[in-house]
């Protein structure tokens, strides 16, 4: 299911609010991970190097996650 440009702002607003809550920052990778964007699984096979790029596995379109910005 595709999103909107309104749900995926306001998705991102979401988890941006609560990950500032919770660390007081910001970053990419803890932003999809908390939209669900990313799995912890599909990180840390990027982290380690078993996957040579960090994509939304089927979870989003590199549209979507090319046009969330931190506003």
């Amino acid at each position: 299911m595709q999103l909107n440009k309104t749900k995926i702002r306001d998705k991102t607003n979401t988890a941006a609010a609560i990950l500032i809550h919770e660390k007081g920052y910001i970053s990419r990778v803890d932003l999809f991970l908390k939209m669900e964007v990313i799995t912890p699984r599909d990180y840390e096979g990027w982290r380690m190097g078993r996957l040579p790029i960090l994509v939304a596995g089927g979870r989003g379109t590199c549209y979507q996650i090319s046009t969330n910005r931190l506003e």
